[in-house]
């Protein structure tokens, strides 16, 4: 749980060392299609700090839901209506040190704000919720979807250069069970960490929901090569997935549940490791340390 002047003083205490060194990792607002049905995507293209074919595309978030209903959704979809609608238009601001963030305020007196941080060889994920509404809000699950269509040797539409960690081994998305049946296009999703009970399994076109829970709130893919990989995590998830059809990749964060008058928030990190799988979980572990145990349970056979 943490306040806005919490978030902000923390927010001032990551930056402010980064100004000796300039991020290699480059972050820019996607501009707004004018003339749109729905004005308030907010993405942001992402350059590595190697020289690369294509932008990532990191939506921030894609959606949020909550106990109340879908709260937030970056595109029209008739099916998906929200229940609530920013009362303004949305902009990202630029710090001096290169840091981009916006608030969006929605009715009945709710409010989100999203901080996208590049740094050397990394790009950090703050967001926090805070609830002015009249009840409680839980299960508000956020969806930031980081789209790899266009970037040379990261694409992977049949997500077997796509991996998860497994009962202390990485496993590749197309080998996650029950698997996909002969001509079919995959859409996988992971239920949760496995920290966490399975949820159920809807039927979804074109996909399935994997027996498989993963070790940690991590999705990695590894370029054709093999020498570098980008990898999505947060500090919890509720649902990890790839559309192949995109193709992207999710590790998709829920809030804590937000009492009224309360700010909670979630944190997350895409890498770029020019290294192998188990490079990323060192990564990981050293900056969500509170997964160090339960990585190790599950490496040694627990639950």
């Amino acid at each position: 749980m943490m306040t806005i002047s919490l978030f902000a003083a923390l927010t001032a205490s990551l930056t402010a060392g980064s100004s000796a060194t300039a991020p290699s990792v480059t972050v820019s607002p996607v501009p707004l299609e004018r003339g749109t049905p729905y004005p308030h995507a907010m993405s942001v293209t992402i350059s590595p700090p190697w020289k690369q074919e294509g932008q990532w595309i990191l939506r921030a978030p894609e959606t949020i839901g909550s106990n109340h209903g879908l709260l937030f959704i970056d595109h029209k979809r008739d099916d998906m209506p929200p229940v609530t609608r920013p009362t303004h238009p949305l902009e990202w601001k630029r710090s001096r040190l290169g840091v981009l963030n916006y608030t969006c305020e929605l009715d009945y007196g709710i409010s989100f704000r999203v901080q996208i941080q590049p740094g050397k060889d990394e790009v950090s994920i703050y967001s926090s919720i805070s609830n002015g509404y009249v009840a409680d809000m839980s299960n508000s699950g956020n969806q930031y979807c980081l789209i790899q269509k266009g970037v040379k040797g990261f694409e992977d539409p049949m997500a077997e250069r796509t991996f998860i960690r497994v009962k202390g081994e990485w496993l590749a998305l197309n080998r996650t069970k029950p698997g996909i049946s002969k001509g079919q296009h995959p859409f996988f999703i992971v239920t949760n960490t496995a920290d966490l009970p399975a949820m159920d399994k809807p039927k979804i076109e074109r996909s399935w929901w994997a027996d498989e829970q993963a070790d940690v709130p991590m999705i990695a893919t590894v370029s054709d090569d093999g020498r570098r990989i980008v990898a999505l995590a947060f500090d919890n998830s509720y649902k990890i997935m790839t559309n192949a059809d995109i193709p992207c990749i999710h590790a998709d964060p829920m809030f804590p549940d937000c009492r009224v008058g309360q700010t909670v928030d979630v944190r997350g990190k895409i890498y770029f490791v020019e290294g192998n799988l188990d490079d990323v979980l060192q990564r990981f572990l050293r900056d969500f340390p509170e997964w160090k145990a339960r990585a190790a349970g599950r490496a040694a056979g627990g639950h």
